[in-house]
């Protein structure tokens, strides 16, 4: 039987406080481990809960930005299967089982993506398919819908200049991680299963001029030929939508996509193809 450990990302003392809530709704089962990275943990204790439960490992980290925080939970991991966590998930009783099983009855898979009950009522495919570029129309990628085998996978990580907490692009690092393993030729499918429910609102379905470049960065890097009119029409439904200025969509959708021309040779090959 595959073993899973479940990465799971979280910050500040409160956020540690977060995850013990989280998991004491989670009886330890054989198998399944519990990976915390803990970031601007101020030296805070870590819940007894926690500490007495041996299937629960907490790595603190100095280092700031969500996909550092990804990258760490990843590097601690030691199961067969990695499935990415937040600190404030409800997981379905059989969760585990679920994922277990779409590996192990999918021998080829080596990334698969889930489905999460959000307050965003997002879109997903309505049946089991292949991921490939570009996505299915109207479905964006969750981090803590993305589960993988850790040894096939194991040259691939979050980049650190996407996502909260980077230095300017707020978003963005689950799509390209997820880019990255299709264009190097890992076989990674959606599977309709939901795995959790997730009460807050995503990242991706927020607007600001930081998550806008991030946004710009993923669409020219996947879409290289024709990110130009992806990136107007990008701009067009944000200001549409979500009642932004489309100049303003467009000019911060421009700056992303330029940060990706000027760097792309620059960034290390474990972040991209």
């Amino acid at each position: 039987m595959l073993t899973l450990d479940v990465a799971i990302s979280t910050y500040k003392p409160e956020g540690i406080e977060r995850v013990a809530k989280m998991l004491s709704a989670l009886p330890s089962r054989k198998g399944v481990n519990y990976i915390v990275s803990w970031q601007q943990h101020e030296d805070a204790l870590i819940p007894e809960s926690l500490i007495l439960r041996g299937d629960v490992e907490v790595h603190r980290l100095d280092l700031k930005g969500l996909s550092n925080n990804r990258n760490n939970g990843i590097d601690h991991c030691n199961g067969d299967i990695v499935l990415i966590a937040d600190d404030d998930l409800e997981y379905t009783a059989d969760f585990a089982e679920k994922i277990v099983k779409t590996f192990e009855e999918n021998p080829q898979v080596d990334l698969a993506t889930f489905k999460i009950i959000s307050l965003n009522h997002k879109k997903y495919p309505s049946q089991n398919r292949d991921l490939e570029l570009p996505f299915p129309k109207n479905y964006y990628i969750s981090s803590v819908e993305i589960a993988f085998r850790r040894e096939r996978l194991k040259g691939l990580k979050f980049y650190p200049e996407l996502g909260l907490g980077s230095p300017k692009m707020y978003c963005g690092e689950e799509e390209f991680f997820v880019a990255s393993a299709i264009k190097r030729g890992y076989v990674c499918r959606f599977i309709n299963l939901d795995i959790a429910t997730h009460s807050e609102p995503t990242t991706g379905n927020k607007i600001s001029n930081q998550i806008l470049r991030g946004k710009g960065f993923v669409i020219s890097a996947i879409y290289p030929k024709t990110w130009i009119v992806r990136i107007a029409l990008k701009a067009y439904r944000e200001s549409r939508f979500k009642k932004t200025s489309f100049l303003n969509n467009t000019y911060q959708l421009s700056k992303g996509a330029l940060q990706r021309l000027l760097t792309w040779q620059h960034i290390p090959k474990k972040y991209r193809w």
